[in-house]
């Protein structure tokens, strides 16, 4: 072979391949890229135009049904799901639209239509493409009968469904059932059978009667037994603390309710931020199972800090910082601080949680505290201990005992120094949905303070206030809540000169009667200062309005007066009325209220408004 031979072979070979492989992939390139995964099969079918290849946007309507269907019925439209990214041809969004059609029948089965017809077209001459689904759902289904049975005997577990709190006759709806199916493993739960499960299902259609009938077939699993608690994932809380959470004893009756608000309290401790329990599965019927507690703990130190402002009180601000495991045990240690234009202070509590038994708490505080207002300039050193405990699921009690080293010069009595020793009782019930913005429940505190008062002279006396609040959802969309709140106070067994004169009540502000300058509902001295009651009444309404998730608007009366009896005599209230504004945030509300004084005083300024976090109440 020649050169000459050898050169001309491989350049026709190369140029015949470089010929065909530039034809194949020229109708690649000029392919449109447009199209979802499932719809490129359907690119190129016999028929299709080039003018169906481009511009294949559409439209859906859905007709025949009310809105609360429709809208069940586009949630389960694979069209609807699919609108932004539209198939490349008119044949491939025909194809969709028809696949549609069993999805729609789907969800009218889940609601009970099991005798539906739907017709579907597809108009290709509008611009963009009408597809219009006419449902004709027919008649609702009825749901006539659930039974249940166990695929093991001897258990003594109730058949009838209406022991489980089920209830028949209503619309033959999947949700239902599975709800129904979700209510008798719960119940199951909670007498000893955890591992229940629905071993079968049987749905029986009757159209002409247009029923439903199910039959449940239910494997109990076996009957469990409490044992203790394996603890995994606890760091620095000792894994002996987190058993006093535990509400059982071992060889009781398993009942998930107990597990359950087991997992609960110890998430509202503060100390985790998951946890999950689930019981171990017994060797035998009757048997004991462990409960696989899982922790992850959080952190478990917080800097807080706040400001208010008020036109007659002025300026504050004020600091925390919090350690809520200080020995291990659940320990929450608080330091704050606070520095107003009338009150500056500083405090330590120390709060140990299960103290003794589950579900009580014992409280040590000390604070330093120096106030100077219109009514009396206060220096003080106090000190307590208190005992708290949970009486039920929203009420709870406290008892204990107080030490207070004060210095006080007020209006009438001049410089006074008082060492009190006092004996707080309280009992508080908290029915809200939200501690910082509740929208529905009520609260009520009572607070009862026996105080033998000594140096220079002994006096004694109690001081007995409660306070209550209540609140209710008019509206909710937009969201409107009605709140009213009222405080009565009285104090026994001393007259007033001889009461120290932060221990007096006083009335007006924007914790109390907004539009009324601070503490001067009530008696005024000479000089137009405050004198304080030994009794005091007061009620708040107001309209909270949402606006927008963030925005609300508040109009809002309060009405207060102190009287120098020891029973209100309700003769003469002071009104404030005013609008407040709220901006909603994650951690609560800010607060911004304006008030005016209905019936002032000479010396009551024309208007005060207050900037806080929280609702006034």
């Amino acid at each position: 072979m020649t050169p000459k031979a050898f050169g001309r072979g491989p350049v026709r070979w190369a140029g015949a391949v470089l010929s065909v492989w530039l034809l194949a992939c020229l109708p690649a390139a000029a392919q449109p890229q447009s199209g979802d995964a499932s719809d490129r099969q359907d690119q190129q079918q016999p028929g299709d135009t080039g003018q169906e290849m481009f511009n294949t946007s559409y439209k859906v309507s859905i007709t025949g049904v009310g809105n609360g269907l429709k809208t069940q019925l586009e949630g389960a439209s694979r069209l609807v799901a699919l609108k932004d990214y539209p198939p490349i041809t008119v044949t491939a969004l025909r194809s969709r639209a028809q696949s549609d059609v069993d999805n729609l029948m789907a969800a009218l089965r889940s609601e009970g239509y099991y005798g539906a017809d739907i017709r579907v077209t597809v108009d290709d001459s509008a611009r963009p493409i009408a597809i219009d689904f006419d449902v004709s759902p027919g008649m609702q289904y009825r749901l006539t009968e659930i039974t249940i049975a166990f695929t093991r005997e001897g258990t003594g577990l109730p058949t009838a469904v209406a022991t489980y709190g089920i209830l028949t006759g209503g619309p033959a709806r999947a949700a239902d059932v599975l709800a129904a199916e979700a209510t008798v493993l719960r119940q199951l739960g909670q007498q000893g059978y955890p591992f229940a499960d629905v071993a079968d299902r049987k749905v029986v259609v009757n159209h002409e009667t247009r029923n439903m009938v199910v039959d449940l077939r239910i494997d109990p699993g076996p009957l469990t037994r409490f044992d203790g608690i394996d603890i995994t994932g606890a760091r620095t809380v000792e894994e002996s603390f987190i058993r006093r959470y535990k509400l059982w004893e071992s060889g009781d009756i398993y009942d998930q309710r107990l597990v359950d608000e087991m997992r609960t309290d110890l998430v509202d401790s503060g100390l985790f931020s998951i946890v999950t329990a689930k019981p171990e599965r017994p060797a035998e019927d009757g048997g004991t199972g462990t409960i696989d507690l899982k922790v992850t703990e959080s952190d478990q130190h917080t800097i807080g800090a706040g400001a208010n402002y008020s036109s007659t009180e002025g300026f504050g601000v004020e600091g925390s910082w919090e350690h809520r495991n200080f020995f291990g045990r659940g320990e929450r240690l608080t330091l704050g601080a606070e520095v107003a234009e009338i009150a500056q202070g500083l405090s330590a509590q120390l709060y140990k949680p299960q103290f003794l038994r589950r579900g009580q708490g014992l409280t040590l505080s000390a604070a330093l505290s120096h106030e100077n207002n219109d009514a009396y300039e206060e220096l003080a050193v106090r000190s307590g201990i208190a005992l708290d405990r949970e009486l039920s699921e929203h009420w709870d009690g406290s008892v204990g005992t107080t030490l207070e080293l004060s210095e006080i010069k007020d209006n009438l009595q001049g410089k006074r120094t008082f060492l009190l020793f006092g004996f707080p009782v309280g009992l508080r019930y908290d029915g809200t949905n939200s501690r910082l913005d509740p929208t529905r429940g009520a609260r009520l505190r009572i607070q009862s303070t026996p105080y033998i008062a000594t140096i220079g002279e002994t006096t004694a006396f109690v001081r007995n206030e409660i306070n209550a609040s209540t609140y209710w959802e008019a509206m909710d969309a937009p969201r409107l809540v009605l709140a009213a709140r009222a405080r009565v106070g009285s104090i026994l067994g001393s007259s007033r000169a001889a009461i120290p004169a932060s221990k007096l009540f006083y009335s007006g502000g924007g914790g109390s009667v907004r539009g009324v300058d601070y503490q001067e509902a009530g008696q005024l001295d000479a000089d137009g200062d405050p004198i304080g009651g030994r009794s005091v009444a007061e009620v708040s309404f107001e309209a909270r309005l949402k606006v927008t998730e963030t925005i609300g608007v508040v109009p809002f009366i309060d009405g207060g007066s102190t009287f120098p009896d020891n029973i209100p005599t309700f003769s003469h209230f002071y009104w404030g009325a005013g609008l407040g504004f709220r901006y909603h945030t994650p951690v609560g509300p800010v607060r911004l209220d304006l008030a005016v004084p209905l019936n002032p005083q000479p010396a009551y300024r024309g208007f005060q408004f207050y900037i806080s976090l929280g609702q006034a109440f």
